[in-house]
C-alpha cells in the first residue's frame, strides 16, 4: 500500500515496537519457562507490558492485554489469587491513594499495593468497559467469571511451559516479602499483609505499606513499564526468557489466514468515497435494504481488500454505519445468498428436506442447506462429509464418526482456522450439537500431550508412588463401625495416618477434599489437623485426655492468654500451648476458652450415674424375644402374642432403664410413639385394647361415633391423650390414639378459624374491641431492630401487654401463634408463659437469673419435696406446683434433670 494512502495518526510497520509485531515477525519460542520452578524478576516485567498481549486474533485489543497484565500484576505483586481478584469492587480501587478495598471474612481490609500494580490497575480502569456489574473485571454483559480467570492462568501456565503457574508467581510474590533483605520488625506486618488480617492483627496501615513499598521488586524500574523507548526497558525485556509476544509462544498452527496485518483505507479510495457519500435511510428496513445492495455492488472489490490485508473489519464496518457482528453477520448472509444462486431454484418441498434431513431409517443428513463461504465445497473433506448420513443412535454415531475424525479433522480444523466454515458448519459436518467439534479438538490436543482431562487445571496433583498408592487403597478400605465405637475408630485411624496423609498433602500428591474423606473427617477439621502437623503438635493433639482437667487446662489458658502476642491466631496460640505444655485437649476447648473469657464458668453437672446393667437370665430373655420368627402375612398375630407374654417384663426393664424406649420398640416392631403410648396405658390399667384383633369397619365408625359424642362433654383443659384413656376405662375402648386424632382432624374441617386442638367444635373467633386493637398495635410498632438488648425489650413488653394477650386469647380473639408472633417468640414458649400468667407466676418467668446460691437452696427443696413424694411420675405438674407454693426459680429442664439424678441415685442404692 502506497505510504500516502495511510493516516497521519497511522503507525506503520517499520515504525511499531517489537512488542506488538505481528506473530510471522518475530522468532517463535515455544514454551519458553520449560522446566522452571519459578519466574524471575524479567519475566515478571515483560508479563506486566501491555504489547506482550496483544492478541492477532483480537485485532490487538488494548482492553484485552490491560486486563491479562493486572491479572498478572496481582499474583506477582500482591499475592492474590484469582478467589480474591474475582470479589473485588471497582469501587473499591484507589490507585492514587496506593491502595484497594478487600473484603475477607465478612470485612473490607485495606489492602496496600506497589506503586507498579497501581500504574497496572489504574491503566485497566481508564479502559474497563461500562458494566452492569460492580466488580472490577468486567464485561459489559456482566461480571468476568471465577472459572473464565482461572481458566486463562491455567491456560498461561501450559503455554509457558509451567503447569503451576500461578503458584510460582505467588512464590515470586512471597520471596520478595519473605527474602534474604527481611527485617526481624516487619515480620508481623508480613505476616498479616500474607494473612489478610491487617485490621485485626494490630498492624498499622503504614506499617504494610512501607514494607510492600521496599520489596517491590520493581521500585527502581517502575517507570520503565510500558515505554520501550527506555534502556531500561530494553534491558530487562532483553533478560527475559519470554519472547515478545504471547502470540510468539504459541505454534504457527495456533493462527489462520497469515500475512500482514489489516489496515485502513485512504479517504480518497473509491470505496470509502462512495460509503461516505451514500445517506442511510432513517427507516430499519430500508437500511438493512440498502445495505445488502450496497455490499452486493461492492462484493469483488471488498473481498479481494479482505484478503489483501488491506481494510480492517472495523473500517468497513463504520463504512456501513454497522457494529463489527453486524457487518460480519451482513456478509455471511450475502455470501450464502450468491452461493444459493437465484431465488425459486428447487420446490421449497425439497429445501425443506434438504434443511431437515431424511428423517427415515434411522439416519438424518448433513444439517447445513448452504455454506457461508461457499469455496469450502472444492475441498474433498468437505464434499465427503456432507454425503453422510449420521445415525440417531448416538453409540453408532460415534463409532461412524472416530474414523472420519481421523482421516478429516485435521483439514477441517484449518479450514475453521482459515475463516472458510463456521464452528456450526463444523458442527454439522461431523453430526455434533453445539461446539461439538471444539470439545473434541481440544479433547484431541489433550490426548497428544499426555495431559490428562481434568475439570480444574489449577489444581492438578502429582503421582503417587506404588507404595504410597497401596497405603492409601489400604486407608480406604478399611471398615467404619456405626454408632459410638465410630469415634473410637475414627482416632485410632488418625494416630496411625494422620501424619502419611499430611505429607502427601503438602507434595501435592493428594487434595485435601480427597484427603478429608479418606480419614473420615470435615475438610475444616483436617485444615485444623494440617496446622497441627506442621506446628509438630500432632502427637499431642490425638493423644487421649481425662475431663476432670479441663479446669486447670482452663486456668493455664487463661493466664497464657494475657502474654498472647497482639495478631496470632487461635490456632498458632493452641499450638504454641502443645509445644510448652504438652496440652492434649482439643482445639475446640482452647477456641471455646478464648472467645468466653469474660463468662463466669457454670456449676459442673452432677455426674449421671450409668444405666443399670442387665442381669444374665434378663438377657437371655430379650435375646429370645428378638429372635422370633416373623412370619409374613402374621405379623400382627406375632406382635399380640409377644404384646400378651412378654410387655409386662419389658415394661419392667424400661422403668429400670436397662432397656430404651427405641429399643423395645425394635423388639416388638412398632414406632417409638405407639411404644409410648402402650407404655402409658399400661401404666394406666387399659392396655387390653392392643391384644384384641382388628375391629370391622362398621364397628370402627361406631366407635369414632363415640368419640365425636363424648368430645365436647370432656373436663376443660383434658388433653386428647388424657381423653383417650378415659375412653378405654368408661367404654373398654380399642381403636389406637391415632383414631381420636383423624376424628378431631375432621372435626377441625368444619371449624377452620379454631385457634386450639382442644377447643369446643363449631366455636368462631370474636372480634377485637378497640382497646384489644390498640394493644395489638403497640405491639406491631415496637422497634426492634434498634435495640441493644431484645430480651430486656421482650421483657418489658410482656409485663406490659401480656394481660391483655391472655385475655383475648381466653375470649377466642387471638390464636396462639399471633401471639407468639407479637412478641417474637415460639408458639410453645408463648404458650407456657400465659399458664404461668393464669397461674399468678410469671413474675418469676420474666424475673433475672437468680443467683448460685438462691438456684442451690431451690434445688435443696426439691429434692426434699422428692424424697417425701417418693416417686413423681408428672414432672411438670410437679414444677408447676413448686413455681406456685413455693416460687420455685429452677426452670423445668433444671427440675426433671434433678429427679432423674434423684431416681438414678434411689436405684443405685437399691441395687447396692
Amino acid at each position: 500500500m502506497p505510504p500516502e494512502s495511510m493516516p497521519p495518526e497511522t503507525t506503520t510497520p517499520e515504525t511499531m515496537p517489537s512488542g506488538i509485531m505481528p506473530p510471522g515477525t518475530s522468532g517463535r519460542k515455544l514454551l519458553p519457562l520449560l522446566g522452571r520452578d519459578a519466574v524471575a524478576p524479567a519475566d515478571v516485567f515483560a508479563l506486566c507490558q501491555n504489547a506482550f498481549w496483544l492478541r492477532r486474533h483480537l485485532a490487538c485489543d488494548e482492553s484485552y492485554a490491560k486486563r491479562q497484565v493486572l491479572l498478572v500484576g496481582f499474583h506477582a505483586l500482591a499475592g492474590l489469587k484469582v478467589p480474591t481478584v474475582c470479589k473485588i469492587e471497582f469501587a473499591n480501587c484507589f490507585p492514587d491513594d496506593l491502595m484497594v478495598k478487600i473484603e475477607f471474612g465478612g470485612e473490607l481490609e485495606d489492602v496496600p499495593i506497589t506503586p507498579a500494580l497501581a500504574r497496572l490497575l489504574k491503566d485497566w480502569m481508564e479502559v474497563r468497559p461500562a458494566s452492569v456489574s460492580g466488580k472490577l473485571f468486567a464485561t459489559a454483559d456482566g461480571p468476568i467469571t471465577r472459572n473464565t480467570l482461572a481458566m486463562a492462568m491455567a491456560t498461561m501456565g501450559r503455554t509457558f511451559g509451567m503447569p503451576r503457574f500461578a503458584d510460582a508467581l505467588i512464590g515470586f510474590f512471597k520471596a520478595n516479602l519473605h527474602g534474604e533483605n527481611a527485617k526481624a520488625d516487619e515480620a508481623a506486618a508480613a505476616r498479616a499483609y500474607v494473612t489478610r488480617a491487617m485490621a485485626r492483627a494490630g498492624v498499622t496501615f503504614e506499617a504494610i505499606g512501607r514494607l510492600v513499598r521496599r520489596t517491590d521488586p520493581f521500585k527502581e524500574s517502575a517507570r520503565f513499564i510500558g515505554d520501550p523507548t527506555l534502556q531500561g526497558w530494553q534491558d530487562l525485556v532483553g533478560a527475559s526468557a519470554l519472547p515478545a509476544t504471547y502470540d510468539d509462544c504459541l505454534d504457527e498452527d495456533a493462527f489462520g489466514r497469515k500475512g500482514p496485518r489489516s489496515w485502513r483505507l485512504a479517504a480518497d479510495h473509491p470505496l470509502v468515497i462512495d460509503l461516505t457519500s451514500y445517506v442511510w435511510p432513517k427507516k430499519r428496513r430500508e437500511a438493512v435494504a440498502a445495505r445488502a445492495a450496497l455490499y452486493d455492488k461492492h462484493a469483488e472489490l471488498i473481498d479481494g481488500l479482505i484478503a489483501e490485508g488491506a481494510v480492517s473489519i472495523a473500517q468497513l464496518a463504520q463504512l456501513f454505519a454497522m457494529s463489527k457482528v453486524g457487518f460480519v453477520k451482513l456478509r455471511r448472509r450475502r455470501l450464502a445468498a450468491r452461493a444459493a444462486g437465484p431465488p425459486g431454484m428447487g420446490s421449497g418441498k425439497a429445501q425443506a428436506k434438504r434443511k431437515c434431513g431424511d428423517k427415515g431409517g434411522g439416519t438424518a443428513a448433513c444439517a447445513v442447506a448452504a455454506f457461508a463461504d461457499p469455496s469450502c465445497l472444492a475441498f474433498a473433506s468437505v464434499e465427503r462429509l456432507r454425503r453422510v448420513r449420521w445415525p440417531k443412535n448416538p453409540k453408532r454415531r460415534v463409532g461412524l464418526r472416530e474414523p472420519l475424525f481421523e482421516k478429516y479433522g485435521a483439514e477441517i480444523e484449518r479450514l475453521v482456522a482459515e475463516g472458510r466454515l463456521l464452528m456450526r458448519e463444523a458442527d454439522a459436518l461431523f453430526g455434533y450439537a453445539k461446539n461439538g467439534f471444539r470439545f473434541r479438538l481440544a479433547r484431541a490436543r489433550r490426548e497428544a500431550a499426555g495431559i490428562p482431562a481434568n475439570r480444574h487445571p489449577l489444581y492438578d496433583v502429582a503421582d503417587c508412588s506404588a507404595e504410597e498408592r497401596k497405603r492409601l487403597n489400604k486407608i480406604a478400605d478399611l471398615r467404619w463401625p456405626a454408632g459410638e465405637a465410630r469415634v473410637a475408630f475414627g482416632l485410632e485411624v488418625l494416630r496411625k495416618h494422620a501424619a502419611f496423609v499430611c505429607t502427601l498433602v503438602d507434595a501435592r500428591k493428594l487434595r485435601v477434599a480427597d484427603a478429608a474423606s479418606l480419614l473420615g473427617m470435615s475438610k475444616g477439621r483436617f485444615t485444623l489437623l494440617r496446622a497441627e502437623f506442621k506446628a509438630g503438635t500432632l502427637d499431642f493433639a490425638l493423644a487421649p485426655h481425662a475431663q476432670g482437667d479441663r479446669d486447670l487446662w482452663r486456668e493455664l489458658v487463661l493466664r497464657e492468654l494475657e502474654a498472647r502476642p497482639a495478631g496470632q491466631g487461635v490456632v498458632a496460640f493452641c499450638t504454641g500451648l502443645r509445644r510448652r505444655y504438652g496440652m492434649s485437649l482439643p482445639f475446640d476447648f482452647v477456641r471455646h476458652v478464648v472467645e468466653t473469657v469474660g463468662r463466669i464458668p457454670a456449676t459442673p453437672k452432677r455426674a449421671t450415674p450409668a444405666p443399670p446393667t442387665a442381669t444374665a437370665e434378663e438377657r437371655v430373655r430379650i435375646d429370645a424375644i428378638a429372635a422370633t420368627d416373623w412370619k409374613e402375612g402374621f405379623e400382627d398375630e406375632t406382635r399380640r402374642a409377644l404384646l400378651k407374654d412378654h410387655f409386662a417384663f419389658v415394661f419392667v426393664m424400661i422403668d429400670a432403664r436397662k432397656v430404651s424406649m427405641a429399643q423395645a420398640g425394635r423388639l416388638f416392631r412398632v414406632r417409638q410413639d405407639l411404644m409410648t403410648q402402650l407404655r402409658a396405658d399400661f401404666r394406666a390399667g387399659c392396655f387390653d385394647w392392643a391384644l384384641r384383633p382388628p375391629l370391622s369397619e362398621t364397628e370402627r365408625r361406631r366407635w369414632r361415633a363415640l368419640v365425636r359424642r363424648e368430645w365436647p362433654k370432656r373436663p376443660e383443659g383434658q388433653t386428647p391423650n388424657e381423653f383417650c384413656r378415659a375412653l378405654r376405662k368408661r367404654f373398654d375402648f380399642p381403636l389406637p390414639f391415632s383414631a381420636i386424632n383423624n376424628v378431631l382432624a375432621h372435626m377441625r374441617l368444619h371449624d377452620p378459624h379454631e385457634p386450639s386442638l382442644y377447643s369446643e367444635p363449631r366455636r368462631m373467633r370474636q372480634e377485637l374491641t378497640d382497646l384489644d386493637r390498640r394493644v395489638v398495635r403497640s405491639l406491631v410498632k415496637a422497634d426492634w431492630s434498634g435495640v441493644a438488648d431484645v430480651e430486656a425489650l421482650r421483657r418489658e413488653l410482656l409485663v406490659e401487654h401480656l394481660g391483655a394477650v391472655v385475655v383475648m386469647l381466653d375470649a377466642w380473639k387471638l390464636d396462639m401463634a399471633r401471639a407468639a408472633e407479637l412478641f417474637r417468640m415460639s408458639k410453645t414458649k408463648m404458650a407456657r408463659l400465659c399458664r404461668e400468667h393464669r397461674e399468678g407466676t410469671f413474675e418469676l418467668a420474666v424475673a433475672p437469673p437468680a443467683t448460685r446460691e438462691e438456684k442451690e437452696a431451690a434445688r435443696e427443696t426439691v429434692v426434699a419435696e422428692i424424697a417425701i413424694r417418693g416417686v413423681v411420675d408428672n414432672v411438670p405438674d410437679f414444677w408447676h406446683r413448686l413455681r406456685r407454693e413455693r416460687r420455685l426459680p429452677l426452670s423445668l429442664h433444671e427440675v426433671r434433670h434433678l429427679v432423674r439424678s434423684c431416681a438414678a441415685a434411689e436405684a443405685e442404692a437399691i441395687a447396692a
